[in-house]
């Protein structure tokens, strides 16, 4: 470990210097160790970056472009009646006994639904972004990350927080706080919003994240 440590550090900071770096640091991490034979192209690199520093500000943008209340709607009405036939089929599975439903119906009672986006935006006005300074943009996303989280040592657990961001192509359900979050890049797939799409295409399309 402590030979990899004087190799890990420049790793960590060479993808955001000049060239030059860059170059060296893929020639060995990404070529030689990963076997990568292209650099991801740049402009991955910076929606990477900047999804990763301003996931949810990035968000409310492409939501007021491509999400419209009427999308929402249409998930929030396809995944309420999901959980309805959920329930209905409970109540008739043959190899469930009674008490074994009961727990069921009372654990999809509990589940939250967050589709599409937060109910509350994550507030960036601490951060400070300068046009002309990278690492300098870096390392005050650094902080602000690190004092976000440590803000919320000793207080009760964010149900409503989002694990991921808006503009993120995926969906999770998280079984400690019993919750499934659909972002509304993931929504908004053709097979799950379009009003031509059969309801049952619709419903496999919104359920496939669900691994409740």
């Amino acid at each position: 470990m402590e030979g990899l440590l004087p190799l890990a550090r420049p790793a960590l900071v060479a993808s955001d210097l000049p060239k030059a770096f860059f170059d060296e640091n893929f020639a060995f991490f990404g070529k030689t160790l990963l076997d990568q034979k292209e650099p991801t192209p740049r402009w991955k690199q910076c929606t990477a970056m900047t999804d990763g520093a301003l996931g949810e500000a990035v968000g409310q943008d492409w939501v007021k472009k491509n999400f419209p209340p009427a999308a929402k709607a249409s998930m929030d009405q396809l995944v309420t009646a999901l959980e309805k036939s959920l329930g209905d089929d409970i109540k008739t599975l043959p190899w469930m006994s009674d008490e074994t439903k009961k727990a069921a119906e009372e654990k999809l009672a509990m589940i939250r639904n967050k589709i599409g986006y937060p109910e509350k935006w994550r507030d960036y006005s601490a951060l400070k972004i300068k046009p002309d300074d990278l690492i300098g943009n870096l390392r005050r996303d650094s902080v602000f990350s690190r004092d976000y989280n440590l803000n919320k040592l000793g207080k009760p657990v964010d149900e409503k927080e989002w694990g991921m961001t808006p503009p993120t192509v995926n969906a999770y359900y998280s079984s400690p706080t019993t919750t499934s979050t659909s972002p509304p890049v993931f929504c908004s797939r053709p097979s799950s919003t379009s009003p031509s799409t059969p309801p049952s295409t619709s419903a496999a399309s919104a359920s496939s994240s669900d691994t409740r």
